[in-house]
């Protein structure tokens, strides 16, 4: 559900960004000093636009969580970690780290930004043989433009999945199994987007564990649990894999992804609960949003390339 909220004024922008997002202290600059911000969120991520009408001197303690932004006009001018990073129309970055201090300064900047717990980019690669510590990011700015373009186009997709449909279903916070998804896409496509210490290529070490025991080791474990919310690091752990081996494994012997594999199972589990559904009771929408599909037109195209029929035609049967 997407919410919008303004304020006018040095101290009332100043509680307003203390209310909803870090502990702040700000030092405006200009006559109009008027800020917006429209935000929704999917589970565990919040998605967002801000404009500032005026300049802004700010400075932060650390949150907890990564803020990623994409600047619209104006611009951000951030410090930390000693080193000072300017940003300007079309660019995407990291702003704000979640364990670390910042100072910025806002010049009318107009911006899209994400906010999420860096803890999940740990849900969907690992670090190197030997190295310690969670994954984390490591640059600052968008590798590259088509990385940066990339990264927009799965905010819209995430922007779309938060907002309401036409007929008032609400969006992933009905399913925590959705908007756990949402946000395990949103760190998959950072971490494509950004320098880091994850390691996605399979080690040497990884393709000793590539072989059928590895992969029924891991089917199993997703056939026995399809209704929790599992990432490629819960499934490896189960095989006793890294995450890069898993991977390999599953495309060596089943020429699938772990997560493919999981959608399947979830989508057979789904036909069994449209066949043995009451259709004056039961609905499509709902039973899509059970086995982790936030839009039923996506679960229908979903259902039908599997089924070759339309969730609706099993429902009524």
């Amino acid at each position: 559900m997407k919410r919008v909220l303004s304020a006018t004024g040095h101290e009332d922008i100043e509680q307003l960004l203390r209310a909803q997002y870090l502990t702040v202290r700000l030092r405006t600059r200009g006559d109009n000093k008027h800020f917006m911000v429209e935000q929704n969120t999917a589970g565990p991520v919040t998605l967002g636009h801000a404009a500032y009408g005026m300049s802004v001197d700010m400075a932060g303690e650390p949150i907890g969580a990564l803020v990623i932004g994409h600047v619209r006009s104006g611009s951000a001018t951030y410090v930390s970690r000693g080193r000072r990073r300017t940003w300007g129309p079309g660019d995407v970055f990291l702003g704000v780290e979640a364990d670390e201090p910042f100072t910025a300064t806002l010049d009318h900047l107009d911006s899209d930004f994400v906010i999420f717990d860096p803890a999940t980019l740990s849900d969907v690669a690992c670090t190197a043989p030997g190295v310690a510590g969670p994954v984390r990011l490591e640059g600052h700015g968008a590798v590259s433009p088509r990385a940066a373009a990339r990264f927009m186009r799965t905010v819209a997709f995430l922007h779309h999945l938060t907002d309401d449909d036409p007929t008032g279903t609400p969006g992933p916070d009905a399913s925590p199994l959705v908007a756990l998804q949402a946000a395990r896409l949103l760190a998959s496509v950072t971490l494509d987007t950004f320098a880091s210490n994850a390691m996605l290529e399979p080690t040497i070490e990884d393709r000793h564990d590539v072989h059928p025991a590895t992969v029924r080791r891991a089917v199993a474990f997703i056939e026995s649990h399809p209704d929790l919310d599992l990432s490629v690091v819960d499934i490896a752990r189960a095989a006793f894999v890294t995450t890069r081996a898993l991977q390999l494994a599953f495309r060596r012997h089943l020429g699938t992804t772990p997560l493919r594999y999981l959608r399947r199972v979830r989508l057979d589990r789904a036909h069994a609960d449209l066949l043995a559904a009451d259709p004056a009771v039961d609905t499509v929408t709902a039973i899509a949003a059970r086995w982790g599909w936030a839009r039923p037109s996506r679960f229908a195209a979903d259902y039908r390339a599997a089924h070759g029929r339309h969730p609706h035609q099993t429902l009524r049967s």
